[in-house]
């Protein structure tokens, strides 16, 4: 005789970055486990493919997950946490005085994403006659860059070169001629590269603790980046 199928909830989300509305359900415990043991080993690629590979079946497949921005795909996470293992969430603080780890209980609804104040623009003009066209990297980028390398990530935002004559699409390009370009590029050119990159929207938050150990009184630390609350046991 079969046995009974369990019903799951559906909830809806919007994206950070797009806005679009993503329908979702609670992880299950086959894909709890899935996430757990790539957390386990430690090897970066792992633990994002696991991530995608949840976050797809997830959001029954309607994503491109691969072409999702680190901060979308963070927060579909922290809502399938919140909405999986649940909203509540404990993390170590250290105290700056002696260094001793305050357990912080943490509510994941009350974790927002950081929007720059103003809107970075995708065009860049590097001279007069070229300039670069730019796109947040998006994971499946971030997944192939060695985060010791930061030509990669440079290479990893840029969609489109441009000069007075030509538009050239990077995909279309080897890695070598990318790598040649960016090495030709000042360093005033590269912080302008770096500066859009780094107004990507991020998860944050702010945490307000007390040491238990030596006393210390309102402590107050931000936290960026959902990998801190992603604890899924």
């Amino acid at each position: 005789m079969p046995l009974p199928t369990l019903e799951t909830p559906t909830y809806t989300l919007s994206l950070p970055s797009t806005k679009q509305k993503v329908d979702y359900r609670p992880f299950l415990v086959k894909e709890e486990k899935v996430l757990m043991i790539a957390q386990q080993s430690e090897d970066q690629t792992a633990i994002f493919r696991a991530m995608l590979d949840v976050v797809d079946a997830c959001t029954f497949g309607k994503l491109m997950v691969e072409k999702l921005s680190n901060v979308d795909l963070e927060f579909i996470l922290l809502k399938l946490r919140g909405k999986s293992v649940g909203e509540s969430v404990e993390v170590k603080m250290l105290c700056d005085d002696c260094q001793h780890g305050n357990p912080v209980s943490i509510n994941l609804d009350d974790i927002k994403v950081k929007y720059p104040r103003k809107k970075a623009d995708p065009k860049i003009q590097l001279t007069d006659s070229v300039g670069v066209i730019c796109a947040f990297p998006t994971v499946k980028a971030l997944m192939s860059v060695k985060k010791d390398d930061p030509a990669e990530i440079i290479a990893s935002a840029i969609e489109t070169i441009f000069d007075a004559d030509n538009t050239y699409s990077v995909e279309d390009e080897t890695p070598e001629e990318v790598a040649k370009f960016i090495d030709s590029l000042t360093f005033s050119q590269l912080k302008k590269i770096q500066d859009f990159i780094s107004s990507a929207p991020k998860i944050s938050h702010t945490v307000k603790y007390d040491c238990k150990e030596c006393g210390k009184k309102g402590i107050s630390k931000v936290i960026e980046g959902a990998e801190s609350f992603l604890a899924f046991a």
